[in-house]
């Protein structure tokens, strides 16, 4: 966020001084020197007033500046988690299939290890319905341009053969840039037991 920061004031500052050049073919500078004191003032004003507003969003909401790898992608990490996640609960097979490498490796909840067939397959079980899910604590980090983790815990219901069902987990999804594109390389699923009853 710092680093955003300063890039905004390096161009505020490049701007003003770039704009705020007095022209060459001007008379001598004692005679132009109280219009330029003018055209600073107002130039800075301007400036400010631009670029203000977008620093004090960037602040705010703590967005990351884009990489240059997500510039010529289209799509960031946290864009590409959100439809990926989106698919699996629409059991949408051909979306997955382009988003899940092909040597996905899949550890499950009882700690067993799969691959991309049986992950697709679990989510577009002709009997299975899945219900809309919220995220808690998830977690971005990306791993440079062209990789990143997402994690977050969750609860998924639905039903399964009209029976209903619910499940408390936390997942970690590790996704890698393939040819500009971002695929599933990695999922980890972990289950977290419910409390006893008392």
């Amino acid at each position: 966020m710092r680093s955003a920061l300063r890039v905004l004031a390096v161009f505020a500052k490049s701007a003003w001084k770039s704009r705020s050049q007095p022209s060459r073919q001007a008379t001598h500078p004692s005679n132009r020197l109280p219009i330029v004191r003018r055209t600073l003032k107002a130039r800075t004003s301007s400036c400010l007033t631009r670029v203000l507003p977008l620093a004090l969003a960037l602040v705010l909401t703590g967005v990351h500046p884009a990489t240059a790898a997500d510039a010529e992608s289209g799509e960031s990490l946290t864009a590409f988690a959100d439809r990926f996640d989106q698919a699996q609960l629409r059991k949408d097979g051909p979306a997955l299939e382009r988003m899940v490498a092909d040597d996905l490796v899949f550890i499950t909840g009882s700690g067993q290890r799969q691959g991309k067939r049986e992950f697709i397959a679990g989510w577009t079980a002709a009997g299975d319905r899945f219900d809309p899910i919220t995220l808690v604590d998830r977690v971005v980090t990306p791993l440079g341009d062209n990789a990143g983790m997402v994690s977050a815990e969750t609860v998924l219901s639905g039903t399964s053969d009209g029976i209903p069902f619910a499940s408390r987990f936390r997942f970690t999804d590790t996704f890698s840039r393939v040819a500009g594109e971002w695929r599933a390389v990695h999922i980890q699923v972990t289950r977290i037991p419910e409390p006893p009853t008392k």
